[in-house]
């Protein structure tokens, strides 16, 4: 069973690695976490994603901005829920560009009614991301010259 989970030296990565060895990640906030989570649902830290450092930044801030919803406090104001699933979105869209052989999971508390998470499925407010897929079939020059062909009639002048 461990060797699926030897890395190129063949060496068994311990236990906090193996999330990384899965090349799978839940984007999720949760009070005193970095925001990502293995397969096990293990908090792993967001240095330890192979990711550029401003991606790693974002999830930071992001969960930073999560904890500090928690404070209340006259001075602050109100938590925006879903200004932060909408970053919380975008992030892991960034993660999926950045880690595109991955499986990215976001957890989305936008689709979770007020009350929490009740006994909604959970494909309802978690779901996997995607890479966009091309349109047309064909590169982005032969669109525009189908678009340039239809804007002319289709005589091919240009």
């Amino acid at each position: 069973m461990t060797a699926q989970f030897q890395d190129a030296l063949g060496q068994v990565p311990d236990d906090h690695q193996r999330g990384i060895v899965d090349r799978w990640v839940r984007i999720m906030c949760d009070y005193s976490a970095d925001g990502v989570w293995d397969k096990q649902g293990r908090s792993i830290s967001a240095e330890d994603l192979p990711l550029p450092s401003d991606i790693q930044c974002m999830l930071l801030g992001w969960q930073e901005w999560y904890e500090a919803s928690d404070g209340g406090g006259d001075d602050l104001p109100p938590f925006d829920g879903a200004a932060h699933a909408a970053f919380g979105l975008y992030i892991a869209r960034k993660v999926k560009r950045a880690l595109p052989d991955w499986t990215v999971i976001y957890f989305d508390e936008s689709r979770l009614p007020r009350s929490g998470a009740p006994a909604l499925p959970r494909h309802v407010y978690e779901y996997e991301i995607h890479l966009p897929q091309p349109s047309g079939g064909g590169a982005p020059a032969e669109a525009l010259r189908r678009a340039a062909d239809k804007n002319d009639g289709g005589k091919g002048n240009r």
